[in-house]
């Protein structure tokens, strides 16, 4: 008799968590098909994402015309506009590409290709499906060309939305763009040029104010569960991430003014925590909507930002969670679909 009860995102995310462990994800996924077939989301809201996973648990087992199928499925129950679709637009045109029809598929990333100068976001996804497309050289092109525009917006005293509709400067993706411009060229092997110098210079006015008190250091949530071999830490999967801070830009201090900023911020603070000795160390993935609620049950307002804290200390007391650290060789605990030891173990190591 099939199940009727309702599974939250949380419950998603902790389904892709396992998928990506599996020597076998084929259980995970019909698992996941049949929860979105039987109405049995939580949030009836969540079907795209939960489409988007399905699709990519397909295209980790290389069944990449159910993948197609899937992400064209989220795609068209979107209730978001085009320009919020970013993610699963990227995530068909990798798919595309990776069954040989690659004019579409790049023809759908050269859409998505002005969002490089206006979301931190899709600065990540796109240089991610680039390379996964075997493109780290037009990854590298478009970052340098994004960067340069949004520097010019700098240079020009534009930091507030333009009356002629045209995109403000924002410092999170200048941020966002010359520190995966930065770290792909070095993967490239490329000689250092005036952007990397930019780069360079943006991440030393970063440590600057740190040393200073001038940015808030990230939150390490969870404090109040430590006691002595165990912690556990939450973290913000991608579409979280994005939600959250798309509703709440206040917390880009504390989570980081990008998801690449967060995964890095959140490996390092495990790492701290491995040194002090404490061996058994979890991840746990937040909910957006949830923490969202939980602020507002309490009548907070934007500057709140210690509710957050309160909410991970919540989420981690109940236990479980992933454990940390992967194997090196297994995939990464963000959910990149990457190797653990060429995503966040590297990422963390990038000064």
């Amino acid at each position: 008799m099939p199940s009727t009860n309702l599974v939250s995102e949380d419950e998603l995310d902790a389904m892709g968590a396992e998928a990506l462990r599996a020597d076998d994800p084929q259980p995970i996924l019909a698992e996941l098909l049949d929860i979105i077939e039987q109405g049995r989301l939580a949030d009836p809201a969540s079907e795209g994402y939960a489409l988007e996973l399905a699709a990519e648990i397909s295209q980790w087992q290389g069944d990449l015309d159910t993948a197609l199928e899937l992400t064209e499925r989220a795609l068209a129950g979107a209730q978001q506009p085009a320009e919020q679709q970013g993610y699963p637009r990227a995530l068909r045109a990798e798919i595309l590409v990776q069954l040989g029809r690659e004019v579409e598929g790049m023809s759908e990333l050269d859409a998505l290709r002005p969002l490089l100068a206006t979301d931190p976001s899709a600065v990540d996804y796109l240089r991610d499906t680039l390379e996964a497309c075997d493109r780290a050289e037009l990854a590298e092109q478009w970052l340098t060309e994004a960067m340069r525009v949004v520097l010019a917006r700098f240079q020009d005293g534009d930091r507030t939305d333009a009356e002629d509709g045209e995109a403000s400067a924002d410092p999170a993706v200048l941020v966002a763009l010359a520190r995966q411009r930065h770290d792909l060229r070095r993967e490239l092997d490329l000689e250092p040029d005036e952007l990397d110098e930019v780069a360079e210079e943006l991440a030393d006015e970063s440590e600057d104010a740190e040393d200073t008190g001038d940015v808030d250091e990230p939150e390490l949530y969870g404090l109040d569960s430590l006691d002595g071999d165990e912690f556990t830490l939450v973290y913000w999967p991608r579409q979280e991430f994005d939600q959250l801070t798309k509703e709440w830009p206040e917390l880009a201090t504390v989570t980081g003014p990008s998801w690449d900023d967060h995964r890095m911020w959140t490996e390092r603070a495990l790492a701290a925590y491995a040194e002090q000795g404490v061996r058994h160390l979890h991840l746990v993935a937040g909910s957006a909507a949830d923490v969202l609620a939980f602020v507002a049950e309490r009548d907070a307002g934007d500057d709140d930002l210690e509710l957050v804290d309160e909410y991970g200390e919540l989420l981690a007391d109940q236990g479980g969670g992933t454990r940390w650290p992967p194997e090196r060789e297994d995939d990464c605990w963000c959910g990149s679909a990457t190797r653990y030891e060429s995503c966040c173990l590297l990422r963390s190591r990038v000064e």
